[in-house]
Order: structure tokens, then sequence, then C-alpha cells
């Protein structure tokens, strides 16, 4: 028997969070009935529903329509985060009238990205279509060796070349064949990677000769010799300082992955191009969030290279998938109905306001919680979730009437700016402690990073290894917009497809084309929208984001970002969606906004989305330079009776990503199940 354990008794698990390193922990510790049989789960969370930074919410006063955090998407080389949905939609028992059998209907393949580039003095777009890919997200077979990536980069360089050649003008031709000829596969020892740096040399030299052929070139060419030129560094780098490390991507974080590329004979503006810019961009990775400096974009240079070979040559299916409603009715419906059918508890509106160390320093002995409402009389238990046309959604606020003054506290809470989820809220029913051997055993720690800088001073004080985790994590807040249009995306003069955007126009870089979750939401007949669209970005930080004794604080962030919403939209949409400009201007037309209120057209902003996700909560966590090394392990054990969860942990693929969070939480309940179970 394990540490721990008394004969007949199971171990109280608290879970605290509801994010989704919190829910795989939970699912993972009771995902069979031998493991229900020794693990008790209760979940503990703010606020009146699940998902963390992935929460979404329907707006029952607008169309049910679809509220998020931001955009959120499954990258196709994704394992454990699509093991979970697999198996969450396998085990869910469902309505029937749930469009939403299987994880294939909540998922659906992305086969087109884009990027923006600024060029001769304006935006243009950049699209790469993808064909669809072999085999489905969740399987680890096939995914490339330290030395299969390099043969698979090799031959999409050689590809490239082959490309280059075929097109560039007559002068600007190579003079011998740049081929790998297979060599590759017999790399075994450093010696031998003399013949790759011989044949990268061979392009470097190639491009130089043919410079001045190849100046003035059409946006194709361009872009192509751009690629061969940002291969080069890649397959150099990689080589150099990856290849042959035991560590692996490890042995470049400590370098920021620009820098690296830099180090390796990449041109400033190569080291700096849109798709480098979108690697940034994708992970919000940009301190302060301030994105108007390229100084500031700061990313470990092996996890930037990971996610970037991993998307482009171990995508399952296709590079992205799309959810098919919003990420709390995709991803944590079926994860939370799992766990209640198991017999597991959730007990939201549960903020948690302190953990405390035992006298020795070795566990955790107290986790004081603030019970943020009381139920209604009559309510015995909270209902979080209903039905928008089949699918199990999450409100955009609480049940008021499941609520004791709900009314009251709803009031209250519009008056001030801020929900129960926010930092800045001081809602309370009552205060509850828990006691470890009443009620816990042992605690899944999966709240996020920068909220625990604030509520784990004594673990701070007491652990070195969370110490030095939670005092060296960067976070960034960020934003995002949503809006609802009344033309379809062709009408609005977008004619490449449905695609996501990034390494766009700041100060929201990254645009989404999202009207294929129209049909989940339930607008009247009166005002139906055509086209949903989707921005997000790094939200530059101020002063004002950590003062938490001033409740102004949020309401004047949130007006903050929505301005800066309505300005990007009067500037930078005509790329996007020319027919709908103000004519002879490059902004939107707000008649174009769909509003219930049918308000004039400058106010039509306020019947949009916008969202600046500044609490601790919510802030993503970055991956800078120096800093991957010094992440805590989600097993481990200076704390004997707790693990941490959250994409904050060190992990395969230590970034802020729903794979990172899932691995994250499999890996605590198996440290758990190894000590206790």
């Amino acid at each position: 028997m394990s540490q721990g354990r008394v004969a007949g008794k199971k171990i109280k698990v608290a879970v605290l969070g509801g994010g989704l390193g919190s829910m795989s922990a939970a699912f993972e510790l009771t995902r069979t009935p031998a493991l229900r049989d020794v693990f008790e789960v209760t979940v503990y969370s703010q606020g009146w529903r699940l998902g963390g930074k992935g929460a979404s919410g329907r707006n029952r006063a607008i169309g049910d329509r679809i509220e998020e955090h931001g955009l959120h998407a499954f990258l196709g080389f994704y394992r454990h985060a699509f093991t979970l949905m697999q198996e969450a939609y396998a085990e869910w028992q469902k309505q029937p009238d749930n469009p939403f059998q299987a994880w294939t209907d909540a998922f659906e393949p992305q086969y087109q990205l884009s990027l923006g580039e600024w060029h001769d003095g304006k935006w243009r777009p950049w699209n790469f279509h993808i064909p669809p890919l072999p085999g489905l997200p969740g399987d680890d077979a096939g995914k490339p060796s330290k030395l299969g990536y390099l043969e698979k980069l090799i031959a999409w360089l050689e590809a490239r070349v082959k490309e280059l050649a075929v097109a560039a003008p007559a002068s600007a031709a190579p003079t011998t064949a740049l081929e790998a000829h297979g060599v590759v596969a017999e790399i075994e020892e450093l010696a031998h990677a003399a013949w790759i740096h011989g044949f990268l040399g061979e392009i470097t030299a190639w491009l130089a000769r043919a410079a001045d052929a190849l100046r003035g070139i059409g946006d194709d060419l361009r872009r192509l010799v751009l690629l061969v030129e940002l291969g080069v560094a890649v397959v150099r780098g990689y080589v150099s300082d990856v290849l042959f490390s035991p560590q692996g991507f490890r042995a470049i974080d400590g370098l920021d992955f620009k820098a690296w590329l830099g180090k390796h004979g990449a041109r400033p503006d190569v080291a700096w191009s849109p798709p480098v810019i979108a690697l940034y961009d994708l992970g919000f990775a940009w301190t302060r969030g301030d994105t108007t400096n390229p100084d500031a974009a700061q990313a470990a240079a092996g996890v930037v290279l990971q996610v970037a070979m991993d998307l482009v040559f171990a995508s399952k299916g296709a590079p992205l998938w799309k959810m098919q409603a919003g990420m709390g009715d995709t991803v944590f419906s079926p994860v939370y109905e799992c766990l209640v059918q198991r017999g597991q508890t959730v007990k939201l509106f549960r903020r948690v306001e302190q953990l405390r160390m035992s006298a020795d320093g070795t566990t955790i002995d107290e986790i004081d919680l603030i019970r943020q409402v009381d139920l209604a009389p009559g309510v015995a238990q909270y209902t979080p979730t209903f039905p928008v046309k089949g699918v199990v959604s999450w409100p955009s606020e609480p049940f008021w009437d499941q609520l004791a003054d709900g009314d009251a506290i709803r009031a209250r809470l519009a008056k001030a700016g801020y929900t129960l989820e926010s930092a800045w809220c001081t809602e309370c029913a009552g205060r509850e402690t828990l006691v470890r051997g009443r009620d816990f055993d042992v605690v899944v720690v999966g709240i996020s990073v920068a909220e625990l800088a604030r509520i784990a001073g004594d673990v701070i004080a007491r652990v070195p290894s969370w110490a030095v985790a939670i005092n060296t994590a960067i976070t960034t807040p960020t934003q995002s917009m949503q809006i609802w249009l009344d033309r379809d995306i062709g009408q609005l003069g977008w004619t490449y497809g449905e695609t996501i955007m990034t390494a766009y126009s700041e100060p929201f870089d990254t645009w989404a084309e999202m009207s294929h979750l129209l049909p989940r939401e339930d607008w009247p007949a009166s005002h139906q929208p055509r086209a949903l669209e989707y921005f997000c970005s790094a939200l530059p930080a101020t002063p004002d984001m950590t003062d938490f004794a001033n409740p102004d604080v949020p309401r004047a962030v949130e007006d903050r970002v929505r301005a800066t919403g309505a300005a990007y939209l009067q500037s930078a949409a005509g790329m996007l969606f020319p027919l709908a400009c103000v004519p002879g201007q490059s902004g939107l037309d707000f008649n174009r906004l769909v509003d219930l209120a049918d308000r004039p057209p400058a106010q039509r902003i306020d019947a949009q989305w916008t969202r600046a996700n500044i609490d601790p909560t919510e802030r993503y966590v970055l991956s800078p330079p120096g800093t991957i090394a010094q992440r805590l392990h989600p097993g481990d054990a200076s704390i004997s009776n707790a693990v941490a969860a959250g994409d904050w942990t060190y992990t395969t693929l230590p970034a802020g990503c729903a794979e990172s969070a899932t691995e994250s939480g499999v890996l605590a309940a198996q440290a758990l199940v190894k000590r206790f179970g």
C-alpha cells in the first residue's frame, strides 16, 4: 500500500481551479472504477463556470451568442488534449439531440492559415493552403525522432529550393543541382553534419549570386526566397545545437528565437519576418504586452522551434482544429459531465484565498476559501449549464435565480463593472477552511501561476522548488474582440476562404473567420448575423492592472480595450473586409455590425464583445528565454501531499497552451497515483 493510504478509506483530493490542468487531473484520477475506489475528487473553482482561461459563456440576452476569453484552437500535433477529448466524448452519456455525439463533431480541421505581411507600404495576405494530412490527432505514432525532424526539414528545404530554381529568372538559376541526395538518413555522428553545412552553404552562395536578378520579383517568388533563407538558418541551427544534444530542443531555451536565427546566419529581416512574427503572436510572446517593439518579443528558442516543427511535420489531419462551439461548451462540458457521472463533486463559487503549510513545511494543511454566494432557498445544488440547440453550454453570467439575493448581487456587480471571476470582486457569503485529514488528504494546485503569487505566500516562503517556479514565471494580459456582421465573409470582401491569420496589424495581430459558429447561436430572425470574426493579441500592461484595491480598474481597462477595438476596425479592416468599408476609407462601416437595439453606427461597437484578460488567473503564461528550466515538474514531491497542474509547469512542450495544461494535469494525477494509489 502506498504512502498515506488507509485500508478501506478513499483518499480525498482537493482540486483547486477549474482550468484545463485541474480538470484533466480530475479526469485522469477517476478514469477507471479501480481509481474511483481509491480517490474521491472535489473540484473547487471560483465563479459560476469551469474553464479558467478557456471558459466561455452564452449571452442569453443576445441570441445565446458565444463569448470567449479569446481565440482558441487545438493544434494538429496535440496529443494529450485530443486524447482527453476523445475519451470524454466516448464516455459521456449525452442527450440524443446533442449535435456533438463524437469528438469529431465538436472539432473540425482548418486547412488554411494566413499571415499578414507589410510590404511596400501596405498590408498583404500571405495564405497557406494545406492539404489534408494523414492520421488523426491524439495518436503519437509516427511522430518524428530528432533525426526524423532533420530528414523532414531537409526534404522541405530541398522542395522549396527546387520551386525557387524553377520559378527564378534565367539569370538567377543555380549553376549546379542543389539536392540533399537522401544523405540525411546516414547521419549518425557530428562529423557527418559537415555535408549538411556544405549543402546549406551552396544555397546561401547561390542566393547571394542571384540577389540582383531576384530584386523586384513578385510576391510569390519573394516569399519563396524568404522561406529558403529561413529554412537554411533553421537547418543550420538544428544540426549545430539540437540534433546531437541530449537536451534536444531544451538545449537552446536560453536564447530568444529570433536571436538564435541570427546566430545561424538569418538576416534581420528574415529573423523578423511574417512566419517568425506569427510564432510570437501565437504565444502572445510580448514582454509586458508591448507589441510595438520587436525587442519586446521574447520566446525561448527551443520552445518556438519545437512548436514550429511539430506544427509543420507532426500535425495529424490538419495543422489546426477548430472548435464547433465555445471552448467551454466544446471542451469543458464533456469533462464536467463525465466527472459528475462518475460521482465526483464540483463546488463552484469557491475562491481560494490562501494555502497554508504544516509546521514542518512538508504538507499543505489548510486551504482558506471565500464562499462567494449562497444558494437560494430550495436550491439543493447549483446547475451550471443549459442547452442551446442541444449543445451543453455555460451562461455568460450565473443563473441568478439559483442564488440567494441573486438580483441584488447582479445589480452590485453590474454597477461595479466586474464579475465573480474578477480579482477585484469582494462578494463574500462566508469563509471556509479546508483541513487536511478532514476535508482533503492531497491537493492538486491547478490555479494559474500569477494568482499563486498572491495566495501561496506560505508555500513560496518554505518550498524552494515552488518558489523558483512561481517567482520566475512571466505572464501577460491579453485582449480580444468578437464582432457580428450582417454580410457573409465573401460579401465583406474577403475572397480567400475560411482562415486564421496572424502577424497582422497591431494592436489586434490575430484574426479568425469564425462564422461556422453562427448555427450554434440562437439569434432572432430579424437580426441574424451572417459573419462572426474574432480578434486577439497581447494587451499592454499598465500599473493599474495590479492595483487590486482600486475597484474602478476592470471597467477602465475594458473601456480602453473597447475603444482600441473600435479604432482598430476603423483603420485596419481594409485588407480583411474591403467591401464593408466606408467608401474611400480603410475603416469598417459600423452599419454592418449587428445590434439588437439598432443603435446609431458609432455606438454599435458597444453591442459587440470585447474583453480585457487582466486578472491573475487569466493572464497568459509566457515562455521567455532562460525561464524554462525553472518550471516546476507537475509531480514535484517537495510538498508531500500536493502536485501542480497547469501550463506554467514543466511539460514536453513548456508553453502556454491546451496541450501543456492537459499533459500537466495527467502527469500530476499519475504522480498522485504513484504516491498514494
